[in-house]
């Protein structure tokens, strides 16, 4: 009887054991699509219309730098390490782009044009203005 009871215990563990790596391999998955997604979303398209072409070398240490495609691009300063932060506009949507790691996030649509002032980035809002993430060094202006 203690056998049999030892048995059903390990079998039980090994169900659960199953179950719980198939909810992790899901989530896993689940996962990594929507990081693509957000990823994707985030950064400007290839295709997309831009004025101006530049590498933004890193001072860091990273080599080679990162290329962008801009219409109009500032660097932010004011601060230890602003250096790292460039916000550049494309095609009417603003983006912040930190150099070191070459990770670009979407912050607004419907920018004018932007401008660098101590410890802030002016950004003039033009037709269709939509914040899509906030930033503290940004401040927004009619």
């Amino acid at each position: 009887m203690v056998i049999e009871m030892r048995k059903k215990i390990v079998i039980i563990i090994l169900i659960i054991a199953i179950l719980l790596i198939i909810v992790f391999k899901i989530y896993s998955k689940n996962n990594q699509n929507s990081n693509s997604k957000i990823n994707k979303k985030n950064e400007p398209t290839i295709s997309g219309p831009y004025k101006h072409t530049k590498v933004i070398e890193d001072n860091y240490g990273g080599s080679g730098g990162v290329k962008i495609k801009y219409d109009q691009y500032v660097t932010a300063n004011g601060y230890m390490g602003a250096s790292d932060n460039v916000y550049y506009t494309r095609n009417g949507s603003l983006y912040h782009l930190i150099v070191s790691t070459n990770k670009t996030t979407k912050l607004a649509e419907g920018v004018g044009k932007i401008e660098n002032s101590m410890e802030t980035v002016i950004v003039h809002k033009s037709n269709n203005f939509k914040i899509i993430e906030e930033d503290n060094y940004v401040t927004y202006t009619n």
